[in-house]
């Protein structure tokens, strides 16, 4: 399949058309046929039937094959949807990376591209409730614009599904940086104590207003629009600060600048601080 281009991807070719619909039945039956397999001897597996079941009748042949299936299978449809144009420039831009498109000129690439989204567009059909009746075995979920709004249907009868839908809503498109900052000196470590919940001391309290200074100048970084965690460059999510509720954890203040610049966020004062554990 590497190396078409989005005609072989068009409902009015034909013989296209049927290789596309040989290999996806072929591919699931292997897929049905390992799920059975693994397992044989009871306990749980997931596969992933990576198709484009753009179609209702596509989408019933799935349904029907997966039914013969014993013991049965559970089959949760997964639909994507987006109308946010930042957003889909962002994702057709990444689609490049694909085995489809390596070594190709990337502009030529993404008009390849686009056009296999018309053409899917031209038989899209969207999943609704009906096509579900009488299989109670199925399900779907629409995740619509990279998870700003889910919508599940015959999710909730499974842990495994439970499980999914969790999952499922964290999943981000763009990048995303976490730190994990040490909470500073306390009172308790001048006195070897371990733990407690005790006032910071003045190298503590020095140490958590770098830290918010280093938020605050990170928060206004050119360095952090041009690695957004949105798809918009020019205003990139603000920054998420999560704290304990201890009295040693205070929030540092995210407008806070020093005087000089802040020190390494993972910087350790004079007399380490205990783990926060």
């Amino acid at each position: 399949m590497a190396g078409t281009d989005a005609s072989f991807f068009s409902a009015k070719n034909e013989s296209a058309k049927a290789m596309r619909e040989a290999i996806a039945m072929e591919c699931l039956d292997e897929l049905l046929g390992w799920l059975q397999l693994t397992t044989v001897d009871g306990g749980c597996a997931c596969g992933i039937f990576d198709a484009t079941n753009t179609t209702k009748e596509r989408r019933r042949r799935v349904i029907e094959r997966a039914a013969r299936e014993q013991p049965p299978v559970r089959l949760l449809f997964l639909e994507s949807m987006a109308d946010q144009e930042e957003l889909l420039e962002h994702n057709y831009r990444m689609k490049l990376a694909n085995e489809d498109y390596k070594g190709r000129d990337a502009e030529a690439a993404l008009a390849d591209f686009r056009e296999r989204v018309r053409q899917y567009e031209a038989v899209y059909e969207p999943l609704i409730d009906g096509e579900c009746d009488g299989h109670p075995n199925v399900g779907y979920l629409k995740i619509i614009n990279a998870g700003q709004k889910l919508v599940a249907f015959n999710c909730t009868s499974s842990y495994v599904l439970n499980q999914l839908l969790t999952l499922l809503h964290s999943i981000h498109l763009g990048p995303r940086t976490l730190w994990f900052v040490l909470v500073g000196e306390t009172a308790n470590d001048l006195r070897g104590v371990l733990g407690g919940d005790t006032q910071l001391s003045a190298a503590g309290r020095k140490y958590a207003r770098a830290v918010g200074g280093f938020l605050a100048s990170r928060e206004s970084s050119e360095d952090l629009k041009s690695t957004p965690a949105s798809p918009d460059p020019a205003s990139p999510d603000p920054a998420m600060i999560l704290c304990g509720t201890l009295r040693r954890q205070p929030p540092p203040h995210p407008l806070h600048t020093p005087s000089t610049s802040p020190p390494h966020p993972l910087h350790i004062p004079t007399t380490p601080p205990p783990h926060p554990l």
